[in-house]
């Protein structure tokens, strides 16, 4: 630590001190918020640094409303700021103050362009409740902020439940390591039937991870978990690894293409945009064997680095799918930047389309839209035959879900697509 830092931080626990002391002397409660900047770093890089400090000066004067005190909003690090609420009365008046966080963020987000809205989460503690010394109230703090970023919500108050998640997501932490460099997942196949001949020529790989203790973790839990403490890409490496390995087998029954999905870490990352070449030219991996898939809301969370390491990726050959497409907010202006060569309708208007007029339209909308930009159309989730029947009528082109069959390990998938191509070509 600088010198700097530690003099400020030196000077912040003062401060905080000095709170605490007023509070236990008028026999008060005080709350404590931190608020993370998420998106301070993308702005520096795409904007420079005086982009940046700009941002936390807005998110400064959104705060001064909650306290009239300039001196009760401190800066703790690049990317953080501290805001000290003396004279809270009680956990349900620290909730409504969260509550009025909210809506001053929310407020201030309609009078900026999209680039230049702050992406924050906050965390907030309560004295005495959740602690009496400065240090202990800051790590309550920051516990419930690490769970606002985690579960991606706004904010987080601290309670003991918080605690105990950490804890054992601390141990899933380091069990997760430890998997890392063990190579303990299993890379499973998802089969996708093409609408207008009732066969499978495509897959998407999934991985999986079976804990020694607690059985499958569910991937949504221990992929955000791997991107919070920075190991995606390397799991991302390994899926490409197997896959390439497996891709000979797979191209033996008939699979045209495997789609792989990548995060927005992935796209920051340009040593796996190596990683990818790489491995195509060690395993003689053709471009058009690989689609490569990416949520509309992860190009929209680093728009600058992701639509450039799109674009590379794009003039390997490879495709690229938008994932989910339909449920990131995103505007035609930056849809039109992405070279997608497909769109995937995400599973929710799927599942709703056949008693939603609304989901219907959108849906009928999306493969307009895809058709108007040379896309292929992807509906994923399809569960029902009636749901396959009236997409094939709206001209989707390629169907993805548990109608005709879950993600499956290599041995399983091959058997399946085997039986179900032999099915249909006899049918025919």
């Amino acid at each position: 630590m600088r010198a700097q830092d530690l003099k400020e931080r030196v000077v912040y626990f003062e401060k905080l001190q000095t709170q605490l002391d007023l509070a236990k002397e008028k026999n008060q409660h005080f709350g404590l918020v931190l608020i993370d900047i998420l998106n301070y770093r993308e702005v520096t890089s795409s904007s420079g640094l005086r982009a940046g400090a700009k941002l936390i000066g807005q998110v400064k004067d959104i705060l001064l409303p909650m306290t009239h005190q300039s001196d009760c909003v401190i800066q703790t690090s690049e990317t953080a700021l501290s805001l000290f609420l003396p004279g809270i009365l009680n956990e349900n008046h620290l909730l409504m103050a969260a509550h009025k966080l909210q809506r001053l963020l929310h407020s201030f987000d309609q009078m900026v362009e999209m680039r230049s809205r702050p992406k924050c989460s906050i965390g907030l503690s309560l004295y005495p409740n959740h602690g009496l010394a400065p240090q202990s109230l800051l790590q309550k703090s920051e516990l419930a902020l690490i769970d606002a970023i985690k579960e991606k919500k706004l904010f987080s108050i601290y309670s003991h439940q918080l605690e105990v998640s950490h804890t054992r997501d601390r141990q899933l932490e380091n069990d997760l390591l430890m998997a890392i460099e063990n190579n303990d997942f299993e890379v499973y196949y998802q089969p996708k039937v093409k609408f207008s001949n009732s066969t499978s020529l495509e897959v998407e790989a999934l991985i999986r991870w079976k804990h020694p203790d607690r059985g499958f973790i569910p991937p949504e839990r221990f992929i955000t978990l791997a991107e919070q403490i920075g190991h995606i890409s390397r799991i991302t490496e390994i899926v490409l690894k197997v896959v390439f390995q497996d891709l000979e087998r797979l191209k033996s029954v008939g699979i045209k293409t495997v789609s792989i999905n990548l995060s927005v870490i992935d796209l920051r990352n340009s040593d796996i945009l190596d990683a990818i070449k790489n491995s195509m030219s060690i395993w003689g991996v053709s471009p058009e064997d690989l689609v490569f898939e990416v949520t509309e809301s992860v190009v929209m969370e680093d728009e600058f680095n992701c639509l450039e390491n799109l674009n590379k990726l794009r003039e390997l050959g490879v495709g690229i799918a938008i994932d989910d497409f339909g449920t990131g907010y995103s505007s035609l202006q930056y849809f039109k930047s992405i070279p997608a060569t497909e769109l995937k309708i995400d599973r929710y208007f799927i599942s709703n389309m056949l008693t939603d007029n609304a989901d219907l339209h959108i849906i009928e909308l999306i493969i307009s839209l895809a058709r108007s930009f040379g896309m292929k159309v992807v509906a994923e989730g399809v569960e029902e035959e009636a749901t396959f029947n009236r997409l094939k009528t709206l001209g989707c082109d390629v169907a993805q879900g548990y109608f005709f069959a879950k993600p499956l390990p290599l041995e399983k998938v091959l058997d399946w697509i085997t039986r179900f191509n032999s099915a249909g070509s006899k049918k025919a």
